[in-house]
This record gives structure tokens, C-alpha cells and sequence, in this order.
């Protein structure tokens, strides 16, 4: 929430801003390796920056909704991953926690669409960066731009990646099993 923030309330988080101290200034070194988050991007008027920024806010929402759900309707589960079809969600927090039934659908598939958002989103900024010329962080050396820009960034990859599949698989095997119950019905 603090980048989607920090994106939308520009030019007052950035340097010089009176919204800078002290929450966003650990933001002036991503600034200066990303120009989309720095004076460049906001002299330029690049709208991608603000539009992810948006995008950050409704990912930041659904995870808290997500979360709000796993927190108030879990019950603590005895080890497993993913979901357990009819007994419900199978959260990531320490322990293993359950959400059952409605409850834990709803869970799951605000879970997927938040990492499926995350994921996307993610991605694109990397493409986006790519084809315009690596406008934003060509002015980088290779150490700084495969740390701070690759791999900091290559977190919002890997880990919504694995929640999406986590929780399509779960999906998946909801579907199925609802199929076969519908089949065994008929027969």
C-alpha cells in the first residue's frame, strides 16, 4: 500500500515533498534506479507509473480482504497446502489455516485474483520497460539494475506466480470435483 501511495500522492512524497519524512524517503533510491517512480517519470507525465499505482491499491485491497477472511473465519488446520476441496482454504499463514465453505471459496478466489493481478501487472511493467528502450534504467550500472531493479522486483514475480498457481490448482480441482459429483448424479 505504501508504493501505491506514494505513486498517487506524487510530487508530495517525492524529495522536497512535505509527505516525503519519513515514511517515503527510502523511496529517494528506488527513485533515482527507476525513473517511472522519480522526477523524470513525473516531469514526463508517464502515465504508467500512476496506472500501476491504481492497480497497486485495488491488489492491496483484495489481499486485505483475503486476509480479513483467513484471519476472522480460520480455524487452524493440521499441516496440508492448498486447498482442501470441501473443507475449505488452506491459508499461507504460519500453521496452516482453514476457511471452510462459502467462506473459503470466496477466499480463494479473491486470493487468484489478487495474484493474478500482482503477476500481471509485474510482468508488464518489466515488458513495458523493455520496449521502451529501458528508458527508465538504462542510466544504471549492471550491479544496481540486476539488484535493486531485477531482483527486488523478480520478488513480485516469483511469489504471486506460486500463489496463483496454488490457488488456480485449488480451483481446478474444485471444479473437477464438482463435475464428478454432478456426473455420479446423473448416473
Amino acid at each position: 500500500m505504501g508504493d501505491s501511495l506514494y505513486i498517487l500522492l506524487r510530487p508530495h512524497t517525492m524529495a522536497g515533498g512535505f509527505l516525503q519524512w519519513p515514511i517515503w524517503k527510502p523511496y529517494e533510491i528506488y527513485a533515482s534506479i527507476d525513473y517511472v517512480y522519480g522526477q523524470p517519470g513525473w516531469d514526463e507525465k508517464d502515465g504508467f507509473g500512476g496506472g500501476q499505482g491504481a492497480i497497486n491499491a485495488i491488489e492491496a485491497v483484495l489481499y486485505g480482504l483475503y486476509l480479513m477472511l483467513v484471519y476472522n473465519h480460520g480455524i487452524k488446520a493440521a499441516g496440508g497446502s492448498g486447498v482442501q476441496i470441501g473443507q475449505g482454504v488452506n491459508g499461507w499463514m504460519s500453521g496452516g489455516v482453514k476457511v471452510a465453505g462459502k467462506r473459503g471459496n470466496t477466499a480463494l478466489i479473491i486470493g487468484f485474483t489478487a495474484s493474478v493481478m500482482t503477476l500481471s501487472k509485474t510482468v508488464l511493467y518489466y515488458l513495458v520497460e523493455y520496449y521502451a528502450g529501458f528508458k527508465n534504467t538504462a542510466h544504471n550500472d549492471w550491479f544496481t539494475l540486476f539488484l535493486f531493479y531485477g531482483v527486488m522486483n523478480g520478488l513480485w514475480v516469483i511469489f504471486p506466480a506460486y500463489m496463483t498457481v496454488t490457488f488456480g490448482s485449488d480451483i481446478l480441482a474444485g471444479l473437477d470435483a464438482a463435475v464428478e459429483s454432478s456426473e455420479k448424479k446423473q448416473n
